[in-house]
């Protein structure tokens, strides 16, 4: 009777662990965009950024949406919203920044938004950039065109869990099967 219940036991297991990563599909999914609309900018211009923030996930997120710039491009206002998304919810912040001059080193002016769990401050989810290239000015051939415009939250545990699932089930089916055989021989 053990023997049997075990085998049951071990047959139902990975029955039991495919039911217990549905939760996982609502956990929150953040993304975040941003852009100015251009590709160049000179001193003096007024840069009219918009950061797009999505909850692509079923539940809840609590997030701050900051928007960071270099040291010669000044932002009109503030530049951290905290904001509540429900799943599937997307919200837009908009700000204004005038660059100055830039340094001699500087080849684009790269603008960055963060999206932060508002329980963890600090702690970055996703990020994205803006860059603009900046007039006159050469970028070094190793980085040309090696510009990101959006980001979303890295290492999804969906893929993981779902590798994990199959090897147990390939492991309970093993098993199984193996204790039927070794039943049935000893029946015999």
């Amino acid at each position: 009777m053990i023997r049997s219940l075990t085998g049951a036991t071990v047959a139902l297991l990975p029955v039991l662990l495919l039911a217990a990563p549905a939760g996982a599909a609502e956990a929150p999914v953040v993304s975040v965009e941003l852009s100015d609309g251009v590709d160049e900018a000179r001193d003096g211009d007024v840069l009219d950024y918009v950061a797009t923030v999505r909850n692509e996930g079923g539940a809840p997120a609590a997030v701050t949406v900051t928007v960071t710039a270099p040291p010669y491009v000044s932002l009109d206002g503030e530049a951290s919203w905290p904001v509540e998304l429900a799943g599937g919810e997307s919200r837009q912040f908009s700000i204004s920044a005038t660059v100055g001059e830039p340094a001699e080193k500087d080849y684009q002016v790269v603008t960055t938004a963060s999206v932060a769990a508002t329980t963890s401050p600090g702690t970055t989810l996703v990020r994205a950039v803006d860059a603009d290239a900046i007039a006159g000015m050469d970028a070094p051939p190793s980085v040309r065109g090696l510009t990101e415009t959006s980001g979303t939250m890295a290492g999804s545990p969906v893929p993981l869990i779902l590798g994990g699932a199959a090897v147990i089930v390939g492991v309970g089916a093993a098993v199984f099967f193996w204790h039927g055989a070794r039943r049935r021989a000893t029946t015999r």
